[in-house]
């Protein structure tokens, strides 16, 4: 919070079988982990998407072409944008990328099969818009408007998180679901409470679910949240804040994941409200879970010695900390070889003169 100047920062670790909660964090002096909400901007996206192939409204087969924006309603003055043209887009890579145009797509064809009452009751069933029962006192409901309140946006709006108010703990414990293979586990505070969990979602849908979110931290939007030696799934999220009835250029940063990806036993919630420098949940939030998960795993930051003249050993780091740490010792020119995030080869070796060129080969280690 304070290295992005944030108005408050909030983080959940929950035991993904048994919905116990291990630690939650608010800043602020009041515990809006469930008595406040927030948009969830895109880490809503895995639950539309689930909705969607549950529904038959879309199958996995279903592609689009992003031209970076979208009009979700002609009569409407409304564009919703991409930070980029994603191109010809398959159906969970939209989750990957984070593709709102493939977004609103699919939220149209929920609409289009089940109607808005039919997504209003599949979100109320994924635990949006009601409380968990977590045993505290002053948990709300969060903000999910009755279908009848709906503008002709609306549709749009939600299938990327906006325009719906969900609390941090109502988050975790919905996207806790694609960790439990479709059942939505309640979250509880006391050890020795059993397990309470539901059916949301079918063992397929979660598991194709979960790999486009290992997609997102491997590939995607929160390649900051890798942990060497981990397959994690997770989700990015970044949602404008709407002050006043407007919205305005601050922002919610989001990152929501779990692991191990293949048999989880931990999932994590890190939120930044109104962080400056720097907003996109995959560039703020991200990299907080990482050093949670760190902590959780005693998985520890690779300590690297400086030597002038000497290459230090890179092997193991995310490529942008080795290029970091050779620009500081002063190296600009550096090849890359391979397709990856992880450094798994350097030239030349360790404690070798640094000279010549500079080559550092790439993969992707789980």
């Amino acid at each position: 919070m304070k290295e992005f100047s944030a108005e408050a920062g909030h983080a959940i670790v929950m035991e993904s079988r048994t919905g116990k909660i291990l630690s939650m964090v608010t800043t602020r002096n009041w515990n809006d982990l469930i008595g406040g909400y927030i948009e969830p901007g895109s880490t809503i996206k895995p639950v539309v998407y689930a909705i969607a192939l549950e529904t038959k409204s879309a199958s996995p087969s279903f592609s689009i072409e992003c031209e970076g924006q979208i009009k979700p309603v002609e009569s409407l003055n409304v564009i919703i944008r991409d930070i980029e043209k994603h191109g010809k887009v398959a159906f969970l890579t939209g989750i990957v990328k984070s593709c709102n145009v493939m977004s609103v797509r699919v939220g149209e064809l929920i609409v289009k099969n089940i109607g808005v009452e039919g997504f209003y009751e599949w979100l109320k069933k994924a635990g949006f818009g009601r409380r968990t029962g977590v045993e505290m006192e002053g948990e709300i409901d969060g903000v999910l408007r009755d279908p009848k309140e709906w503008s002709l946006i609306d549709p749009a709006e939600i299938s990327i998180g906006q325009g719906i108010g969900v609390t941090p703990l109502q988050l975790v414990a919905s996207l806790n679901t694609f960790a439990n293979e479709g059942y939505w586990v309640k979250p509880s505070i006391l050890k020795e409470s059993p397990v309470k969990k539901k059916k949301i979602f079918s063992r397929e849908t979660a598991e194709m679910i979960k790999e486009a979110m290992v997609g997102v931290v491997e590939e995607g939007t929160g390649r900051l949240a890798q942990v060497r030696g981990l397959k994690i799934a997770g989700k990015t999220g970044t949602a404008q804040k709407a002050v006043g009835g407007r919205y305005q250029n601050l922002y919610h940063s989001l990152f929501v994941g779990f692991f191990p990806a293949d048999d989880p036993k931990y999932t994590i919630m890190v939120h930044l409200d109104s962080p400056s420098r720097a907003f996109y949940g995959g560039d703020v939030a991200a990299p907080v879970f990482r050093k949670i998960v760190e902590l959780l795993t005693e998985k520890r930051e690779k300590k690297i010695t400086l030597i002038r003249g000497l290459m230090p050993d890179l092997v193991g780091l995310p490529v942008r900390d080795a290029l970091l740490v050779l620009e500081e010792s002063g190296v600009e020119d550096v090849k890359l070889e391979g397709k990856g995030w992880i450094v798994s080869g350097q030239t030349p070796p360790p404690d070798y003169p640094l000279k010549g060129e500079i080559v550092l080969t790439l993969d992707n280690q789980k």
